[in-house]
């Protein structure tokens, strides 16, 4: 096999031209935070429980990976009542799945007390009852995609520590008694322990 006569000079270009090489760690070790706690859901006293992990990508930036399952029984509506003016609060939030990236308020950590906020904003998964369904239904879920945006505050003292979040969900249920689609925004807050490794 021949060479071109271009091929020794390229590689003796190369060879003079080549920068020094250093070997550097990364960066970033990689942090995990795993939290579980309470959630209250729909505006009022709808208890809840959430858990997830929490996960770092870049100095500013994590993502955040949970779900929630409402513990509350769903409104009792009388079908042959239903006033069409409040049909918002015909439909409960009961459970959902979330997927939320996030970014940090820059600053510098202490040795031993830390905090963190972080404004996060992503999707998920819901599942809401419609206390307009048919009674004989009861117990039947809707499922719906959505939208979350929120912000949690982390108080941390070493590897573990305390979460307090609020979020809004935003999504399109079918409400049964209208026979249509409603865009609903249904706060919620959360208080959770956190454990980092």
């Amino acid at each position: 096999m021949r060479f071109s006569p271009a091929v020794p000079a390229l590689l003796a270009a190369a060879a003079l031209t080549a920068g020094e090489a250093h070997a550097r760690p990364m960066s970033l070790d990689p942090l995990n935070r795993v939290h579980a706690g309470l959630i209250l859901t729909n505006g009022h006293f709808a208890p809840g429980v959430t858990a997830g992990l929490d996960s770092r990508l870049t100095r500013l930036a994590a993502i955040d990976v949970g779900g929630f399952i409402g513990l509350a029984a769903p409104q009792a509506v009388s079908v042959s009542r239903i006033d069409t003016s409040n049909a918002a609060e015909w439909v409960e939030l009961r459970h959902g799945l979330s997927v939320s990236p996030g970014l940090r308020i820059p600053h510098r950590y202490g040795d031993f007390f830390n905090w963190d906020f972080i404004g996060r904003a992503g999707f998920g998964m819901l599942w809401s009852s419609d206390a307009s369904r048919d009674p004989s239904k009861e117990g039947d879920l809707r499922t719906d995609p959505a939208l979350t945006a929120g912000g949690d505050l982390l108080l941390r003292w070493g590897k573990v520590g305390v979460r307090a979040g609020g979020r809004a969900w935003v999504y399109r249920p079918y409400i049964y008694g209208l026979r249509e689609e409603l865009t609903l925004v249904r706060p919620q807050a959360s208080l959770e322990a956190v454990i980092q490794w």
